[in-house]
């Protein structure tokens, strides 16, 4: 009976040892945050987290923004956990979240960061490139002020625009950002040339941007010939050129534009020959006519017409009767054709490599054509007599307006 009370006690310590752990309670108290309400980009600054939780409990804390969150621990001294959120999380102007956690109890709050003041480069834009130079349009000129971090600058932000007009006068315009642009139109003025344009913000400065004011719509121009006559020897050239070509300000049409010649030649075959403008004029050379009489020409560009120009071509190359002899050479089997000496309107001979023109009919009427050019003064043409049917043909030579006929006999 003695070993009873031992027996009871051991009983139970075995009791007490099998029983559950008893935990700490989850703190649900109040949480409260302490922070700037607002700090520029780049800048540092505290957190202070207070509740009357038990010593050393841990303090969770996230700090959210659009590029994600970060997450801090810090432990409870005094009822109070301070941390410094460091410059490198505060590069990016927007709004911040901050989240502290203690047990089951939760408490946000949020700053507000502000982009810095705008730095060097200032981005300065426009657009269109080109604008017409008619006093009625515009182009558009743009600066993206941004800090150290790229942030863009606060709305009502001040920008300056300088602006070098193409008359030379020079303008200043002040406005404010919006959405992080400051952006204003700019007249093309009725002076074609460059028209630059140099931003600033404070003491940040940009690159110069510049856009072109151009001639507008072209008013009617003329066309000439130089010379303005010339004999028919399908050889010679002469030069189309316009007078100069420009809008109703009087600025020329921008080197390169491209105008066409329309040319009906006197035996009415058409050409279109394209130029382009030089200093508001354009030029291209035309090949003289093969026959005489006249040819009519006008310049197109941009749906404007010149008046109608008339170049007269007087007979040549060579003129009058031609001295023609064709015989047929058995041995070589070859019909050979002289003509010459050819003569120009001023009794000289004709220039070296004039073309002859020549038609040869044989006896069934079959016609071939064949050209030779000259060589002083004189034209040798030579025709295979296998395609030739027996009998009397018929040859007639053409250089200009000069004519000549001459009979030969196939054997």
């Amino acid at each position: 009976m003695r070993q009873l009370p031992l027996l009871l006690s051991l009983l139970f310590l075995l009791v007490a040892c099998t029983g559950k752990p008893q935990t700490a309670p989850v703190y649900t108290g109040a949480v409260s945050i302490v922070v700037p309400a607002k700090i520029l980009a780049g800048q540092a600054f505290s957190v202070t987290v207070n509740a009357m939780a038990i010593e050393g409990t841990s303090v969770d804390v996230m700090v959210l923004d659009s590029y994600g969150p970060r997450i801090y621990h810090t432990p409870l001294i005094e009822h109070v956990a301070s941390f410094i959120i460091t410059n490198a999380d505060t590069q990016h102007a927007g709004m911040l979240l901050i989240q502290a956690t203690i047990g089951a109890t939760h408490a946000s709050t949020t700053v507000l960061i502000r982009a810095g003041p705008a730095i060097s480069p200032l981005i300065t834009m426009v657009g269109p490139r080109t604008v017409p130079a008619d006093g009625r349009a515009f182009g558009m000129a743009a600066a993206v002020p941004a800090d150290r971090f790229g942030n863009l600058v606060d709305d009502g932000t001040a920008v300056e625009l300088q602006v070098q007009h193409s008359d030379g006068k020079s303008t200043l315009r002040h406005i404010q950002t919006a959405n992080g642009i400051a952006w204003a139109r700019m007249s093309g003025g009725d002076t074609a040339g460059q028209i630059f344009v140099a931003g600033s913000s404070g003491s940040a400065r940009g690159l110069e941007a510049d856009f072109s004011a151009t001639a507008g719509w072209p008013i009617s121009f003329t066309v000439m010939a130089d010379p303005s006559t010339a004999p028919a020897d399908g050889r010679r050239l002469l030069l189309l050129r316009t007078s100069r070509i420009q809008d109703r300000q009087g600025n020329a049409m921008p080197d390169g534009t491209l105008i066409t010649f329309a040319v009906i030649m006197p035996d009415g075959t058409q050409q279109r020959i394209p130029a382009y403008t030089l200093d508001g004029i354009a030029e291209a050379p035309l090949q003289a006519a093969r026959s005489p009489g006249s040819a009519q020409v006008i310049g197109t560009l941009l749906g404007v017409a010149s008046p109608l120009l008339t170049i007269t071509f007087g007979a040549g190359p060579a003129i009058g009767q031609i001295a023609l002899d064709a015989h047929v050479e058995r041995s070589l089997g070859v019909l050979i054709i002289t003509a010459g000496p050819l003569v120009g309107p001023l009794g000289q001979l004709v220039a070296d490599g004039t073309l002859v023109e020549f038609t040869v009919t044989d006896s069934a009427g079959r016609t071939q054509q064949i050209n030779a050019p000259s060589s002083l003064g004189v034209a040798v043409a030579e025709l295979p007599s296998s395609g030739l049917v027996a009998g009397a043909g018929q040859v007639v030579a053409r250089a200009g307006a000069g004519q000549g006929q001459a009979l030969f006999i196939m054997p």
